[in-house]
């Protein structure tokens, strides 16, 4: 065998080779790239429903201290008549 048939079947072979890390990689990325998209997707939708979430409560926290403050003035309104 001489040198250029000796190059020809190295090429070949790291042909091969990269070829295969490339189907490899791209096996892996399609596996666990679609689990990482889901998981990116579960945690967006987790982070709206949180948003709603945290805005009902503030708006029932302003409710509930209007009504608190309404219960207060008429206590006040109670003590000031009993005077």
């Amino acid at each position: 065998m001489n040198a250029a048939e000796m190059q020809s079947q190295r090429d070949g072979a790291l042909g091969c080779l990269i070829l295969a890390v490339c189907v490899t990689l791209a096996t892996f990325l399609n596996v666990f790239g679609k689990q990482e998209r889901l998981s990116i997707e579960d945690a967006r939708r987790a982070v709206a429903v949180h948003e709603t979430l945290a805005r009902e409560a503030a708006e029932n926290l302003k409710q509930n201290q209007n009504a608190l403050d309404n219960v207060c003035a008429a206590l006040e309104a109670i003590k000031s008549a009993h005077r």
